[in-house]
C-alpha cells in the first residue's frame, strides 16, 4: 500500500493520503465507529456486498458527479457496478475484481499420484476426487478440501458457488429473495453430503489458508487476493506451488462463481471529496499507479480491456481471467442484505451440521427473509 500511495503522490504532489491500517476483520466495525465518532476517512475500503449499509445511513457520497465519465464507462455493470448500487445510484466501485475459484496446492496434489486435474471438474468428478483424497489421508493431517466455519457472512459466500453450480443462490437478477428454490434444495443437499463424506478441514478461513500453504490442504475456495498471501508465507512465485482452477460445475463448459469485489467509496462526512475522487479514479484506471497494484495484489483489474494487457499473462491470471467469463455480482443493493446475510449463516449451520430437513429450514428462511427485505 505504501508502494501505491508514493506513486499516487508523485503524480499528484498536492493531495496528501495518510492511510489508516485495520486488519480485514475489523474493517466494517472500524469504519462504523469512526462514521458514528464523526472522524470518517475520505476514502473507504470495503467489499461491495457493504455499500447498501453504509450508504442506507447516509454515510456514503454519490459518486456519479464525482468519478471521471471514463472511469464509469471502462467498468463492467454485471461484474463491478451492480455490486456498489444503492437506490439505483453508485455508492462504491470495485479497486479489484475478485471472482472465487478453486485454489489448489500443487504439490500435496502431485505428491497423491492421481493424475492430472481438470478445469473445470463436474460436480461428481470433484466429488470423487475428494472421497479418493480422503481416503489416502486418512490418520493424516491432511484434507481435500478447507471449509470456512467463522460463523459469520463468509460461511455462506464461501459455499455460494456450489449453489450457483445447480442453478441456485440468494436472490434472483432482479434482487427478489429466492431463497426455497428446488436449486437451492438440491446444491444445499449436495453440499451436506460432500461435507459428511469427506476429510474435510472445518475451521475458519485464516487458519485454512496456513494449513493450505503448508500443504495440508489440497484445496480451498478463495479470491485473487490469494497471490499475495501464498507468496508472503512461502517467499516464493504463487505460481510455483499453487494453481487455480475454475469451480466444480454441472456441465463442463460452464463454470459459475461471484465476484467478492474489493471496492472504494467516498465518505459523506469527508471535506475533501474531489481529492477523494481523484485518488479512486487514479488507483483504479493510471496504469502507471493500477498495474503495481494488481500484479502483487492478484486483483483483476476493473477497466474492461485491461486484462488483454501481457502484465496478466500468467498461469495465475490466465485462470482467473477464464473464471471472470460466468461470474457476476450479488445484489446486495437492499439495505438489508447484511441481516439477511445472518438468517443465510444460520441456514448453513443447520444444513451442515444439523439433522435439520433442508426444504424446512429453507422455507422457514424464506418467510424471514421476505419479512425482513419487504416487512
Amino acid at each position: 500500500m505504501e508502494e501505491i500511495i508514493d506513486l499516487f503522490q508523485k503524480e499528484h504532489p498536492s493531495v496528501i493520503v495518510e492511510p489508516i491500517y485495520t486488519i480485514y476483520p475489523k474493517t466494517r466495525d472500524t469504519l462504523l465507529r469512526m462514521i458514528t465518532n464523526g472522524n470518517a476517512p475520505d476514502v473507504a475500503q470495503i467489499v461491495s456486498p457493504w455499500t447498501s449499509y453504509f450508504a442506507s445511513m447516509g454515510a456514503l457520497e454519490r459518486l456519479e458527479d464525482l468519478l471521471s465519465p471514463d472511469n464509469f464507462a471502462a467498468r463492467s455493470l454485471e461484474r463491478d457496478l451492480i455490486g456498489g448500487q444503492y437506490q439505483n445510484s453508485q455508492y462504491s466501485v470495485a479497486w479489484g475484481i475478485c471472482p472465487l475459484s478453486l485454489i489448489v496446492n500443487r504439490k500435496l496434489w502431485d505428491s497423491t499420484g492421481l493424475g492430472d486435474l481438470k478445469s473445470p471438474m463436474t460436480l461428481d468428478e470433484f466429488g470423487t476426487v475428494c472421497v479418493k483424497l480422503s481416503a489416502l489421508f486418512e490418520g493424516t493431517g491432511k484434507y481435500c478440501y478447507g471449509l470456512n466455519v467463522l460463523h459469520d457472512e463468509s460461511d455462506f459466500f464461501r459455499i455460494y458457488s456450489f449453489l450457483q453450480a445447480f442453478g441456485g443462490g440468494f436472490v434472483n437478477e432482479k434482487g427478489e429473495v429466492n431463497f426455497n428454490s428446488q436449486e437451492n434444495a438440491e446444491g444445499f443437499s449436495w453440499i451436506r453430503n460432500f461435507v459428511r463424506n469427506n476429510k474435510i478441514l472445518k475451521t475458519d478461513i485464516y487458519t485454512i489458508r496456513k494449513e493450505f500453504a503448508k500443504g495440508n490442504v489440497v484445496f480451498i475456495t478463495d479470491a485473487p487476493w490469494i497471490k499475495y498471501m501464498m507468496e508472503e508465507i512461502t517467499g516464493e512465485d504463487f505460481d510455483k506451488n499453487f494453481q487455480v482452477i475454475l469451480n466444480p460445475a454441472s456441465s463442463p463448459d460452464k463454470s459459475l462463481s461471484w465476484n467478492y469485489n474489493h471496492a472504494l467509496a467516498i465518505c459523506s462526512q469527508s471535506r475533501n471529496k474531489i481529492c477523494a475522487a481523484r485518488f479512486i479514479d487514479a488507483v483504479t484506471m493510471d496504469r502507471k499507479i493500477a498495474y503495481h497494484y494488481y500484479r502483487a495484489s492478484g486483483h483483476l483489474p476493473p477497466g474492461k480491456g485491461e486484462l488483454s494487457n501481457g502484465s496478466f499473462n500468467t498461469p495465475f491470471f490466465n485462470a482467473f481471467k477464464r473464471q471472470l467469463e460466468y461470474a457476476t455480482c450479488l445484489n446486495a443493493s437492499n439495505p438489508m442484505f447484511e441481516k439477511a446475510m445472518v438468517l443465510c449463516m444460520d441456514a448453513v449451520r443447520k444444513i451442515l451440521f444439523e439433522n435439520t430437513d433442508i426444504r424446512t429450514e429453507l422455507d422457514e428462511k424464506e418467510y424471514y427473509l421476505n419479512m425482513l427485505y419487504y416487512g
